[in-house]
């Protein structure tokens, strides 16, 4: 069963720590640079498969702002060396930025520009700017691998609205054509997909600039298991946390049943089955939440799907 966790410099308890990073108990491990206070150093043996996630606080790789996309593919380029040095499997690249009004002020990583860049795009023809800012940054990316032959795979995310990602439908459109150009593959975010549903159904002003937008977003988990049956290939792994209509990054509890405003967890291990690598992206918790997140992950898993693990 490949369940891990994901961890972050920006967490007080691994700031400058990787070795404290590598020691959380899980064989499976998605590492996030964001202060760049960890050295390089190369993971050890007993991590069977490693992802570094590109750094997001204050970055954008389709911020249509020329400046600000520059600096971030900068970034997101001192990143891929990263991950080049401590020996890691997959890269994660992040086409967009984390918003977070309780913590913007601290942590704004370049305080130039304002988190809220993307929140002004939320019009069609704006969002087709952001698409087009992101094919530059692609390729600006891949030249820079073709130079260093780094040995690792490329995935893209999905985020919530307003980023790119929002819906199936901009997946399909935007993440799919980017991934048949460059080799891609998906890292898809679950909860992010859930929450842009909630956000857009709560704004009918907005769902029209989202392609993609189902027509009865209670069919989340019959849209969810359409993609996959589609697509299902094109994921490298998946993105779980526990998530609201109003938060999301959060602790994943093990339950029997699940509210209609909290993703059905259950469901969605029914759906994707265990054949790839599942991160349980908990930020907005201490250290034993991370890691009784993924001992519940590893209970709903068993409990849920339908396929067995992977030997």
């Amino acid at each position: 069963m490949m369940i891990g966790a994901a961890v972050s410099d920006l967490d007080p308890d691994y700031f400058a720590n990787l070795e404290r990073a590598y020691a959380t108990g899980a064989d499976i491990l998605e590492l996030q640079p964001e202060l760049w206070s960890w050295p390089p150093t190369r993971a050890p043996q007993r991590i069977r498969w490693l992802a570094v996630h590109a750094p997001s606080q204050g970055r954008d790789i389709a911020s249509p702002d020329e400046e600000f996309r520059r600096f971030s593919v900068d970034e997101t380029k001192r990143g891929m060396l990263f991950a080049a040095d401590i020996g890691a499997n997959v890269y994660l690249l992040h086409p967009g930025q984390i918003y977070d009004p309780a913590n913007a002020g601290p942590r704004t990583v370049q305080p130039d520009y304002p988190y809220v860049t993307n929140y002004f795009f939320q019009q069609p023809q704006d969002r087709a700017l952001m698409e087009r800012a992101l094919d530059v940054s692609i390729d600006e990316l891949f030249v820079f691998n073709q130079v260093r032959r780094f040995g690792f795979r490329f995935t893209l995310e999905n985020l919530p609205f307003p980023n790119l990602g929002a819906t199936i439908g901009e997946i399909e459109r935007v993440h799919l054509s980017l991934a048949a150009r460059y080799g891609l593959g998906l890292t898809l975010d679950i909860p992010h997909l859930w929450l842009s549903y909630h956000r857009l159904l709560a704004n009918p002003y907005l769902q029209a600039s989202v392609p993609g937008f189902p027509s009865d977003p209670a069919g989340f988990y019959d849209e969810l298991k359409g993609f996959l049956d589609r697509h299902g290939d094109q994921v490298v792994y998946y993105h779980l946390h526990g998530v609201t209509t109003n938060e999301e990054h959060l602790a994943v509890m093990n339950k029997g049943t699940y509210p209609r405003e909290e993703l059905d967890l259950c469901r969605v291990m029914e759906i994707i089955g265990l054949e790839k690598p599942i991160i349980a992206e908990v930020f907005n918790a201490p250290p034993e939440a991370k890691a009784q997140s993924v001992r519940n992950l590893e209970h709903i898993a068993a409990t849920c799907s339908l396929s067995p693990p992977p030997p």
